[in-house]
C-alpha cells in the first residue's frame, strides 16, 4: 500500500515494512501507467517486466534491455543457474544462456489468454491459465 507520504508499506509473515521515497532510486524511468514483474536470480541479476512487452536484465546495477518480445507480459519467475521464465499471450518462455525459447504450447489453453507462471523450491515450473472451466484452463507443470 501507499499512504498520503507516498510511503510504501509492505506487511507480510516476517512483519510490517514502511519504504521512504526518500530512500528510493528510480532504476527504470516509465512514463506509461504499467504494471511490473520482477524476480531475481540465484546469480544475482533482477529480471523486471512490464505489461508493455518490455523485459530488462540487471547485473551490477546496469539495465539491459532485451528486444522482440514484443506482446506483453503477464508473469515472470527466476529459478538457479540464471534462469527466468515468463508468460506473455504466446505462451510460456524460458530464458538461458542469454537465449529465449518457446515452451512447448499448452494443449487446448486458448490463443490470448492471461498466464502466470511460478519456479517452486524444487525448481518445477507450473503456470496457470485463467479462464472459465474448459479444456487448457487450469493449473500446469512443465
Amino acid at each position: 500500500m501507499v499512504d498520503s507520504h507516498d510511503n510504501i508499506w509492505i506487511g507480510g509473515a516476517r512483519g510490517l515494512d514502511r519504504l521512504r521515497p526518500a530512500l528510493l532510486t528510480r532504476f527504470l524511468e516509465e512514463n506509461q501507467r504499467s504494471n511490473w514483474a520482477v524476480c531475481a536470480s540465484d546469480q544475482g541479476e533482477v529480471w523486471i517486466a512490464n505489461t508493455f512487452g518490455e523485459l530488462n536484465r540487471a547485473s551490477d546495477s546496469v539495465p539491459i534491455a532485451w528486444s522482440g518480445i514484443g506482446d506483453p507480459l503477464f508473469s515472470l519467475a527466476c529459478g538457479e543457474g540464471g534462469r527466468a521464465w515468463f508468460a506473455n499471450s504466446r505462451g510460456v518462455w524460458t530464458i538461458s544462456s542469454g537465449r529465449i525459447t518457446a515452451l512447448p504450447p499448452i494443449v487446448g489453453a486458448p490463443e490470448r489468454r492471461q498466464m502466470k507462471v511460478v519456479v517452486a523450491s524444487d525448481h518445477t515450473l507450473y503456470a496457470t491459465v485463467a479462464g472459465p472451466f474448459q479444456p487448457g484452463s487450469g493449473i500446469w507443470q512443465f
